[in-house]
């Protein structure tokens, strides 16, 4: 019975978790763990929604952030490649459940993790108000789907791509669904689904550092 109650039902085939949906967040929150000798983190997890085939706003926020945050953004030029701050990156938003996605910089310097939250929370802000150009949206759209293409480079990544997209949707063909939904976002869907998701209300800031106290505000 305690089973069926959190996961269903063999007989129904029905076999899934049912977790509870976690309220909504209303204020940023803060998470620090004091660790010495380790590479200081800062971590920008923003409430998302679960994937949807009925809707484009999960592939809408993982493109936008692509254009932001990948290794040909601007900001990758300025903090990683001239400023040497380390390394950025992005944590898919595609997800079976509304679980927060994240962006995450490893840093060489703890004094440098305010001015990176600053500088990433910066590039966000904008984003949200000024439409990406035409060039910018097809050339991550060609960067994800050849990166994709040439990850299938093995039985195990193919596994795993499918393992991954049957866990998010139940339906393993839905990984050619998801790609021609970032064919087809625009521009406008980019800035809506960020409007929406990316907000000081759903963000929670995580940082990995010596001091005792969370170093960023």
């Amino acid at each position: 019975m305690l089973a069926e109650k959190y996961f269903g039902s063999w007989q129904t085939g029905n076999y899934v978790a049912k977790i509870p949906t976690e309220p909504d967040q209303q204020e940023t929150k803060y998470t620090h763990v004091t660790k010495a000798n380790f590479p200081p983190v800062v971590s920008l997890n923003y409430k998302a929604p679960a994937y949807s085939e009925a809707n484009n706003e999960s592939v809408a926020l993982d493109l936008f952030l692509t254009i932001l945050f990948s290794e040909k953004s601007a900001l990758y030029n300025k903090l990683v490649v001239t400023e040497q701050k380390q390394e950025i990156w992005v944590h898919p938003f595609l997800h079976a459940r509304p679980v927060p996605g994240k962006i995450q910089a490893s840093l060489v310097d703890t004094k440098d993790m305010q001015y990176v939250r600053d500088e990433m929370n910066k590039v966000i802000e904008v984003a949200k108000k000024t439409p990406f150009t035409t060039k910018e949206i097809d050339e991550a759209k060609m960067r994800l789907r050849y990166s994709f293409a040439m990850g299938m480079d093995s039985p195990t990544r193919i596994a795993e791509s499918v393992s991954f997209y049957t866990w998010v949707t139940g339906n393993p063909e839905s990984i050619n669904t998801a790609y021609e939904k970032y064919g087809k976002v625009t521009a406008e869907e980019m800035m809506k689904a960020a409007q929406k998701y990316l907000t000081p209300q759903g963000l929670t800031i995580a940082t990995i550092s010596a001091d005792e106290n969370c170093p960023v505000k």
